[in-house]
């Protein structure tokens, strides 16, 4: 299969310590996998803390060090949430990451699902769809504009400098969210896309991409689009949460490798390019078994 897998880290609070998250980096690039992806949040109220866990770093300074003690391992951050960003400051770091890293970062970005989080961290949730499209493209006339000029409604810059500009002439940009947003966002503004989205609803948002494509004289020809491999079970603490607000458990394989198979097997028909799981991390010694099982299962056999 030419689908590219990769690994989301998290939580990686529960991990010993950081040499142990760079030994588990360099773990999954040995074993083929060809990306790794970051999930972000930086200030959230106490009561979450039973579903999203305590210890969240923050995934640009991590794919920073971790892209320093790997070679060929690529990093999608997702997502960053742009309105609780500075878009000049975001846009300088992903292209200092860029150039460190040998142009193997991928900025995952969505307006945020944490009204609270956003609102913390000086950014307006009423205004989120706004402040995605009006950051994406001064980014991208930041790393690609010399001298960058630039207005929006929050944004005037005139003869700018601002370099160093990113290797492959953006840092690129995969738009996140719900389809109904995401796809005509990516589609206009995107170099990839990362749906927030059950199964079910794929066909239907891939649809809508298509035809949003083609409004902007596009295809899906390198045209990245991540989307999760649910192979393993939730943390036990997050579903108990879900199951207390009456929210729904998110699909698992529970480690069924068959139906994984099969539905990674159906995700490549309908067009996703990188598939993504979450093995546990509760559990050092089965973490490293699982992903070597997965890796000699669905990329080829590797052993260390």
């Amino acid at each position: 299969m030419s689908i590219q897998y990769g690994v989301q880290l998290h939580p990686l609070g529960q991990l010993a310590s950081v040499d142990t998250i760079v030994e588990l980096a360099m773990l999954i690039e040995e074993l083929g996998f060809g990306y790794v992806a970051l999930p972000e949040h930086t200030i959230f109220p106490a009561a979450l803390e039973r579903m999203l866990t305590r210890n969240w770093y923050e995934p640009l300074t991590m794919v920073a060090y971790l892209a320093a003690r790997t070679r060929t391992l690529r990093f999608f951050t997702a997502v960053t949430v742009l309105p609780q960003r500075n878009p000049i400051a975001l846009a300088k770091q992903a292209a200092t990451i860029d150039a460190l890293s040998g142009g193997r970062l991928g900025l995952g970005v969505a307006g945020g699902w944490l009204e609270q989080e956003i609102t913390w961290m000086g950014g307006d949730p009423r205004q989120r769809g706004q402040t995605v499209e009006e950051n994406i493209r001064l980014m991208r006339a930041l790393w690609t504009q010399d001298p960058v000029n630039y207005s929006s409604a929050h944004h005037s810059i005139t003869d700018a400098s601002f370099h160093p500009k990113p290797r492959g002439g953006t840092v690129p940009v995969l738009v996140g969210g719900a389809p109904r947003f995401s796809a005509p966002r990516a589609a206009r503004l995107g170099n990839g896309w990362m749906p927030s989205a059950a199964y079910a609803e794929l066909p239907a948002a891939f649809d809508l991409l298509d035809r949003q494509l083609e409004q902007a004289g596009r295809s899906r020809a390198n045209f990245p689009v991540v989307f999760e491999l649910p192979l393993f079970d939730q943390p036990a603490g997050v579903k108990q949460f879900l199951r207390e607000i009456d929210a729904r458990l998110p699909e698992t394989f529970a480690g069924d490798y068959d139906q994984a198979e099969s539905r990674a097997r159906a995700l490549e028909m309908l067009g996703v390019t990188h598939a993504t799981i979450s093995p546990p991390f509760d559990d050092l010694r089965a973490l490293y078994t699982e992903l070597r099982r997965f890796a000699a299962r669905f990329i080829g056999d590797h052993t260390r």
